[in-house]
């Protein structure tokens, strides 16, 4: 599976194309998030993506801290939840708050893949699309 790098940037990031799934799985979106190495998480979603897909039926009783590279902090809320990449499907965190405005994509789901990052083709392939659990 290749993905080209969005060009949205300058310079062009590398992003993954995930589905992310409501609690139940009644509900789910289609989104591009962009590959952060820095972000131990899961998927950072904005808020209203958070609210959208009814995340806060499955969130944890407590928010965590999330720290901008600024060293700023902010309340992070957690869930739970499937996100399904080409055929396979797995369960990872989901990350947000009312301050978040990006989507990103960070290392419990790229730790779960083979992931070539080809810059001169401007290219995201993911190898080996099957969760190493």
């Amino acid at each position: 599976m290749r993905i080209p790098y969005s060009t949205v940037e300058d310079p062009p990031a590398p992003v993954l194309v995930l589905k992310v799934y409501s609690p139940y799985g009644d509900k789910c979106l289609t989104l591009s998030f962009k590959v952060d190495t820095g972000f131990a998480g899961g998927v950072l979603v904005p808020y209203s993506i958070y609210m959208k897909l009814e995340l806060m039926l499955a969130e944890e009783p407590y928010p965590l801290l999330g720290r901008f590279a600024t060293n700023e902090t902010i309340k992070l809320y957690r869930a739970l939840t499937k996100v399904e990449l080409g055929d396979k499907v797995f369960q990872v965190y989901v990350y947000s708050s009312p301050f978040i405005r990006r989507k990103l994509v960070g290392r419990e789901v790229l730790n779960k893949l083979k992931v070539l990052l080809n810059g001169p083709q401007q290219t995201l392939e993911v190898l080996n699309n099957l969760p190493l659990e």
